[in-house]
């Protein structure tokens, strides 16, 4: 029988659900009004938490832009490094 793999203690995995929810409100917001109209205080709203619980996660809204940013530029390189999958997928919906 294998050992059942060991799961985060409960802290760590309310940090992570926290963290994720910021940089999920954060990048809806941004889309939607722009970063500039954008406040840490609505990300704090639209996220559930306090502007000091965003804070405690990202020291300024540029460094929350720039942990989305760099995201992004995962995800593109992700399909950089794959080219011909995302070719084929978009002929196929031709």
């Amino acid at each position: 029988m294998q050992p059942r793999p060991q799961r985060a203690p409960v802290r760590e995995r309310k940090k992570l659900e926290t963290r994720r929810r910021v940089l999920a409100e954060a990048r809806r917001l941004f889309a939607s009004q722009g970063f500039f109209a954008t406040s840490i205080e609505q990300i704090a709203a639209a996220s559930e938490v306090a502007p000091a619980t965003v804070f405690n996660y990202f020291p300024s809204k540029d460094a929350l832009a720039a942990e989305l940013a760099g995201e992004l530029f995962e995800t593109l390189r992700a399909h950089v490094d794959r080219p011909t999958e995302g070719l084929l997928d978009w002929s196929k919906q031709r």
